[in-house]
């Protein structure tokens, strides 16, 4: 089975590979930079509209260059106030060949309110940074959430769960559209 996937980013890459190992075999996911057409720090819908706009833009990509995949797959992260309280979601959406789309969110965890002007001017990633230290390996493999979890959940744990979320559109035929 062929994924594409809208990232370069090694742990999200990792998150749809565990998802879809969970349900199907012979897994080949191949990841392709696609602009998500919103913020760096994405706010609020714009979570789930770069999600989208990624999704589409390597449907096309993948039109436009005779590359054919059973799933297309995105994942975008951002804050999202719920209730007051701002949280860091991922939400993963995925496609066939068909118009269909399902999402997924993963777990989210709170953003103490003296940060949240910083990440909507800067991002979590420079917040994250400033805090813990320019540290490539944590942006591309454990997160954020490794650091604030004291080593119990990863970036692609979060990741997987979302993939997962938007996997039972497909992997059930009563729970789908």
């Amino acid at each position: 089975m062929r994924l594409m996937i809208a990232t370069e980013n090694a742990a999200k890459i990792e998150s749809a590979k565990r998802a879809f190992s969970d349900y199907f075999e012979n897994i080949e996911i191949i990841g392709v930079k696609i602009d998500s057409e919103v913020n760096e720090q994405p706010v609020n819908e714009e979570t789930k509209l770069g999600a989208t706009n990624r999704l589409n833009n390597l449907k096309k990509y993948c039109k436009e260059n005779k590359i054919n995949a059973d799933y297309y797959l995105s994942i975008e992260t951002g804050i999202i106030d719920l209730y007051g309280t701002y949280f860091n979601m991922n939400i993963a959406a995925i496609s066939d060949n068909s118009e269909k789309i399902s999402y997924g969110t993963s777990s989210a965890y709170p953003i103490p309110k003296k940060y949240i002007e910083i990440i909507k001017e800067k991002s979590l990633g420079t917040l994250f940074n400033e805090i813990y230290g320019n540290d490539e390996t944590r942006h591309t493999k454990g997160g954020g959430i490794e650091a604030l979890s004291h080593g119990k959940i990863s970036r692609a744990d979060l990741g997987t769960s979302a993939f997962i979320m938007a996997l039972t559109e497909w992997i059930n035929e009563v729970w789908s559209d």
